[in-house]
């Protein structure tokens, strides 16, 4: 599904930006991540991805029209991170096209994690992307992890985390997420 590298371009004089960003696994399923703005590149290895979920579409419905649809996707699904803890993914986002083709988009949303034992940690997310030809949705973004100060269960450590990611979804609404930690 993903392609083989993860890098980051980030051009900025006073604002980070993401446009034509390719985000994949290498062989070894790491990533790397470039930052270069005006004066300096830096070299970022992420490692393994830490949360990885599989989603589906649970409701569309237009937001907006005076400025290119704006549409909003509500989802549900599962995930695992760090490979042993289960969580259930619930959230809604809203996404509007960047290009006059309609086939480049900016994205935000926001979520909650749970896990079978009631923690629970919420997240927002921005992402820009495209539609391929195929009809298939791409997104590299980033995530930011929350968590309640009164929760000290297995999410605990998500409090204040970011993350990058890459999802793709098809033309049913099925979609995968896999994120890095971003330190």
């Amino acid at each position: 599904m993903l392609g083989s590298s993860l890098s980051l371009i980030a051009t900025t004089s006073n604002s980070v930006l993401f446009p034509g960003s390719q985000i994949g696994i290498t062989p070894e399923t790491k990533a790397t991540a470039e930052i270069q703005n005006t004066s300096t590149i830096a070299n970022k290895t992420l490692g393994n991805p830490f949360y990885e979920e599989s989603t589906k579409s649970t409701g569309i419905r237009v937001v907006d029209v005076s400025h290119g649809p704006k549409i909003e996707i509500s989802f549900a699904g599962n995930g695992t991170i760090n490979g042993t803890i289960a969580v259930t993914d619930i959230g809604t986002i809203w996404t509007l096209p960047t290009s006059p083709d309609g086939m480049n988009l900016y994205s935000q949303g926001q979520g909650i994690l749970t896990t079978e034992q009631g923690a629970m940690a919420t997240y927002t997310q921005q992402a820009s992307g495209e539609i391929t030809s195929d009809g298939r949705v791409l997104f590299q973004g980033s995530m930011f992890f929350n968590v309640s100060p009164s929760q000290t269960g297995e999410l605990a450590f998500l409090d204040n985390l970011v993350g990058v990611y890459t999802y793709e979804s098809d033309l049913a609404g099925n979609a995968e997420r896999v994120v890095w930690e971003w330190t």
